[in-house]
C-alpha cells in the first residue's frame, strides 16, 4: 500500500513537471528528477519517465518531450555502468555521478537540434545554462530524494532530503500555474495545502522553507509578485507555530500570513481572492486524515520526546509486570514444592497431640484415689 501511494504521488510530480513550463528548463529538471528516481529505486523509474513524456505532451509541447525521451533514454544507458552500483553506495559520490549522467544527457538531448538548425553563440550560451542548471538539479535531488523511497519505506526528513523535496515541490507545482478552479488558482489551492500540512507536521521552521518554495511558483503565476514569496514564508512559519495546537492554529497562522501581504497595496480584491484561496486550502487541510498528519509528523521531525517518554514508560511498565509474573511463579513453585513436607508435618503432629490428650484424664483419675 505504500509502495503504490508512494509511486501515485512521484508520478503525479512527473506529470506537472512535464507541464511546466520553467523558462525553456523542462528537460533538465525533468531529467535531474528522473535521474534521482531510479537511483534511488529504479523499480520508479520507467512510471516517472512516462509522466515527465506524458506532461510534456499536454501542453503541446511535442520538440521538448522528443528532446526529454532522449535525455532519459541516455540516462537510463549510463546507469547501466557497472560501476555505478559501486558509486551509489556512497551519497555524494552517487549523486555527484547521477549530475553528471543529468548534464551528459541534456548535452546529447540538444545535439540533433543544433545538427539540424546550427547553433548561434546566444544559442549556445543557452545550452550551455541548461546543462549547469540539470546538472546543479542533479545534485540537489540525488542527494536527498533517494533516501525518502529507498526500500520502499520513507525515512525520517534530514537536512539534504528537505532540500530535495522543496525543491521538486516548487517544480511540480509550476506545472499547475495555468490553472484555476472557480476562478481561484492551484497553485494557491495545492501549495496552501501543502505549505500548512507540512508546517502541521515540522513546525515553523519547515513551513517558512515550504512557504518559500511555494511563493516563489504563485509569485510568477499570481497578481502579487515577489512580495507573496515573504506573505507564504511568513504563512508558513505562523502555521507551524500555530500548528502546535493542533489543525485549526495551523490554518488561522497561514491565514494570518496571507493578510500580511494587505501591506504591498494590492487592492482589496486581490487580498480578498488570496485569503478566499487560504481559507479553501484550510477546509482541505481540516479534511486531512490524523492518522496521515501523525504520520508525516513523524517522517519530518521523528519521535518527540513525548513520544520517546511514552515509550520509556511502557517499557519500563512491561519490564516491571514481566518481573513481578516471574517472581510469583517462583513462590508458586516454592509453595509446591513445600506443600506435601507441610501436609506430612501437620499429621505427624496431630497422631501424637491425640495420645497425650487421652492420657491427661487417666492421670488425673489416678490422683483422685
Amino acid at each position: 500500500m505504500m509502495a503504490a501511494s508512494l509511486r501515485f504521488v512521484l508520478v503525479l510530480a512527473a506529470f506537472l513537471t512535464g507541464r511546466a513550463g520553467l523558462f525553456g528548463l523542462c528537460v533538465a529538471l525533468g531529467a535531474a528528477y528522473y535521474s534521482a528516481v531510479r537511483h534511488g529505486d529504479s523499480r520508479h523509474a520507467a512510471p516517472v519517465g512516462c509522466g515527465l513524456v506524458l506532461g510534456c505532451l499536454s501542453v503541446g509541447g511535442y520538440w521538448t518531450a522528443l528532446r526529454l525521451a532522449a535525455a532519459l533514454l541516455a540516462i537510463t544507458a549510463a546507469a547501466r555502468w557497472r560501476g555505478h552500483e559501486r558509486v551509489k553506495g556512497d551519497r555524494w559520490r552517487g549523486a555527484a555521478t547521477g549530475a553528471g549522467f543529468v548534464a551528459g544527457a541534456v548535452l546529447l538531448s540538444q545535439l540533433p537540434g543544433a545538427l539540424l538548425g546550427g547553433m548561434a553563440p546566444t544559442d549556445l550560451l543557452l545550452c550551455l545554462a541548461e546543462v549547469v542548471v540539470g546538472g546543479v538539479a542533479g545534485l540537489i535531488l540525488h542527494g536527498g530524494l533517494p533516501d525518502l523511497f529507498r526500500g520502499g519505506r520513507v525515512s525520517m526528513l534530514r537536512g539534504e532530503a528537505t532540500l530535495a523535496v522543496l525543491v521538486l515541490l516548487a517544480i511540480s507545482l509550476a506545472g499547475l500555474a495555468d490553472l484555476r478552479l472557480f476562478g481561484l488558482s492551484l497553485v494557491a489551492l495545492a501549495g496552501g495545502l501543502i505549505t500548512m500540512l507540512l508546517a502541521r507536521a515540522g513546525g515553523g521552521a519547515v513551513g517558512a522553507l515550504a512557504g518559500v518554495s511555494v511563493g516563489l511558483v504563485a509569485g510568477m503565476a499570481g497578481a502579487w509578485g515577489p512580495a507573496q514569496i515573504g506573505g507564504w514564508a511568513v504563512g508558513g512559519m505562523l502555521a507551524g507555530i500555530g500548528g502546535d495546537f493542533g489543525t485549526p492554529g495551523a490554518v488561522i497562522g497561514f491565514l494570518l500570513g496571507q493578510a500580511s501581504l494587505a501591506g504591498f497595496g494590492g487592492g482589496i480584491d486581490r487580498l480578498s481572492v488570496s485569503l478566499a484561496e487560504a481559507a479553501v486550502a484550510g477546509l482541505l487541510l481540516l479534511a486531512v486524515p490524523t492518522r496521515l498528519v501523525s504520520r508525516l509528523r513523524l517522517v519530518c521531525r521523528g519521535p518527540d520526546a513525548a513520544d520517546e517518554g511514552a515509550q520509556v514508560s511502557t517499557a519500563l511498565r512491561l519490564l516491571a509486570g514481566n518481573r513481578l509474573t516471574v517472581l510469583a511463579n517462583v513462590f508458586s513453585e516454592l509453595a509446591q514444592a513445600f506443600e506435601e513436607p507441610a501436609a506430612a508435618l501437620s499429621t505427624a503432629v496431630a497422631g501424637g497431640a491425640a495420645p497425650a490428650r487421652g492420657a491427661a484424664p487417666a492421670a488425673a483419675g489416678r490422683g483422685q484415689r
